[in-house]
């Protein structure tokens, strides 16, 4: 899923999650699972959800978490501990409203996304996955499945994502090195070749060819960035690695 600028999306570090990211400016707060779920019921799972900046308690939030950044150096150790349970309040409701704007998570409601995405997952390469067809084979309306994946960058949007993805895996797979750039892109789901190569540079940065490319050089995991290693198998690693230098400039974020 691509996020605009000033968008915040929530994750949890105990799950899986991988993102690519060009240079760019960004704000992170990390808050207590402990604190933060004493706030939000049970049967919410904010991981991955993402809160447009442009609009609603999505815009609330990020001015707020702006606001705080400029601010933080003011506060004392006194206020800091006031100032981090007000911060996890905000966080909190503003990603539950936009949760429950758009989405029903009960329980039988959660079974069915993980339904639609397991489904999705399973049949990438067919070219007849649409929002159509999810809507006649679950038998649900065009608008209830469009609420369900508006958190996700909406039922075409997360369809497109994952098909990047899987070819973003493919042309980095030494296995497939001799596979034809087409041929990844069909399998994938993609039919179109020119709106295939433009989405990809879109989202990563880089043509498929040239990402081969960089795939395949021996010293790829040597190069570096303002002498940190360059972080290439994900978001966790750059945790990692952020972690080990805590007082320097932050690694590079992989693309």
């Amino acid at each position: 899923m691509d996020l605009r600028p000033g968008d915040i999306q929530i994750v949890d570090l105990a799950q899986p999650h991988e993102s690519k990211a060009a240079n760019s400016a960004s704000i992170a707060i990390t808050v207590s699972r402990d604190l933060i779920t004493e706030m939000i019921s049970p049967r919410i799972d904010l991981h991955g959800i993402v809160l447009r900046g442009d609009r609603g308690a999505g815009a609330l939030l990020a001015d707020y978490m702006k606001s705080l950044f400029h601010r933080l150096g003011e506060l004392d150790a006194n206020q800091a501990p006031f100032a981090a349970r007000a911060t996890a309040h905000m966080i909190a409701a503003c990603a539950t409203a936009t949760v429950s704007s758009v989405q029903d998570r009960s329980p039988t409601n959660a079974l069915v996304v993980d339904r639609l995405k397991r489904y999705i997952e399973e049949n990438l390469a067919s070219h007849d996955l649409s929002p159509r067809s999810l809507s006649e084979r679950f038998r649900i309306s065009r608008t209830q499945l469009y609420r369900i994946f508006e958190p996700l960058g909406g039922v075409a949007g997360y369809i497109q994502t994952r098909r990047l993805d899987r070819a973003f895996g493919l042309l980095r797979n030494p296995f497939s090195r001799n596979r034809p750039v087409s041929d990844i892109a069909y399998s994938a789901g993609f039919s179109n070749l020119a709106h295939f190569a433009t989405a990809f540079r879109r989202a990563f940065g880089l043509s498929p060819s040239e990402l081969r490319a960089v795939s395949t050089m021996p010293n790829l995991r040597s190069a570096t960035s303002a002498g940190y290693p360059r972080i290439e198998s994900g978001y966790e690693d750059w945790v990692r690695a952020l972690r080990r230098h805590p007082t320097h400039e932050a690694p590079t974020l992989p693309r």
